[in-house]
């Protein structure tokens, strides 16, 4: 995106798995599961839930604070959010979206092993308001993906798994030079890992998130026909 095209320039928006988290950042998580959900239920304790739960991953995008806002574009919090939120004490708001660092996305992937196939779960993916449209969301989940899958490959190499030559064979030429686009940010995942295992890899979206589906399909996902059933215990 070059300066001018838009509301804003966009330099770099590095994605990154949270292992422990701040007040400030916790305070910029809570704008995000209102922006996923007005009804949403969220405090410290569901978030040190996820810290605590080595099967689930949670990334968060923050940018790097090189974004140029346009005169007359007010950059505050989307509606105030963390102020109104049931269970959250605040001292004011999460702050400028234009803060450097600032969590500007999120989303949790949840890795569990099935009798039929290694599995993951795509869960709560938001991105605030003001950078929404941007192709952001985009970024954040192949980042994401990306990164579970070469988590996974790890710990297969550590195990002693056999290689998964087929699969990196069979790996489209288009999709191999997507991933080299990208400019992962942690280590492990600047080279393609050797171990290729196999995730089966699901999400739900509500129909009316017309932008979200399209994402998704655009992405590889594919949409099954089955009914999704919900129970609380």
């Amino acid at each position: 995106m070059e300066p001018g095209t838009d509301r804003f320039a966009i330099t770099d928006f590095p994605v990154e798995e949270l292992h422990s988290f701040t007040g400030q950042d916790f305070l910029e998580i809570a704008v995000l599961m209102k922006v996923l959900s007005p009804t949403c239920s969220f405090d410290k304790a569901a978030l040190e839930a996820v810290m605590a739960d080595p099967s689930s991953h949670l990334f968060v995008m923050r940018h790097s604070g090189a974004v140029k806002t346009e005169p007359g574009i007010v950059a505050n919090d989307d509606a105030g959010a963390v102020k109104t939120a049931p269970g959250i004490v605040a001292n004011g708001d999460a702050g400028p979206v234009h803060r450097p660092g600032r969590i500007i996305g999120c989303c949790t992937i949840c890795l569990f092993a099935s009798p039929t196939w290694l599995k993951a779960s795509l869960e709560d993916v938001a991105v605030l308001t003001f950078f929404q449209g941007h192709g952001l969301g985009r970024l954040l989940v192949e980042n994401s993906l990306w990164m579970v899958r070469s988590m996974v490959s790890q710990k297969a190499i550590e195990e002693g798994l056999p290689r998964d030559s087929q699969q990196e064979q069979q790996e489209p030429q288009a999709k191999q030079e997507q991933h080299q686009r990208f400019s992962w940010k942690l280590g492990a995942c600047r080279q393609k890992p050797d171990i290729q295992p196999k995730i089966h890899v699901q999400l739900t979206s509500k129909p009316q998130r017309k932008a979200a589906n399209a994402l998704y399909l655009s992405l590889g996902f594919t949409q099954k026909e089955t009914n999704v059933y919900v129970l609380d215990i």
